[in-house]
């Protein structure tokens, strides 16, 4: 196997796990999604070491680049989905914020309003 056919496997290899934590985001499992992160940081280091020993001709760096340029892609797509998701859980922790805050001030007004009332039978009748 060649150096080139070494570096499309690494390449390959890249472009699934990348994909497989787009899949593993969009169904909010994070925890696979940062182990996956972790796999793709020890990959890509093998694929870079190897992409910068290599010389390769023009048609392969053309293919290289092509593939870089999908990856580059793919890897967009998964920070701009993590970021609008750091949007989303910005926002509805906002929400929860203003409403413990109503809800805090609300507990406080009832143990200040708070009395015992003394209700008595009245002899009076209607």
């Amino acid at each position: 196997m060649s150096q080139f056919d070494q570096l499309k496997l690494y390449s390959d290899r890249l472009l699934n796990i990348s994909d497989e934590i787009r899949r593993f985001l969009e169904n909010g499992n994070y925890d696979e999604a940062i182990t996956k992160s972790e796999l793709k940081d020890k990959v890509f280091s093998e694929y870079y070491l190897i992409r910068n020993y290599i010389n390769l001709s023009d048609k392969e760096l053309a293919e290289v680049q092509a593939w870089e340029q999908r990856y580059a892609e793919s890897e967009k797509h998964n920070i701009e989905y993590l970021q609008n998701t750091m949007k989303d859980v910005a926002g509805e922790l906002k929400a929860v914020r203003e409403h413990d805050k109503i809800f805090a001030k609300y507990q406080s007004e009832i143990n200040q309003d708070s009395h015992i009332i003394d209700v008595k039978d009245s002899d009076d009748e209607v």
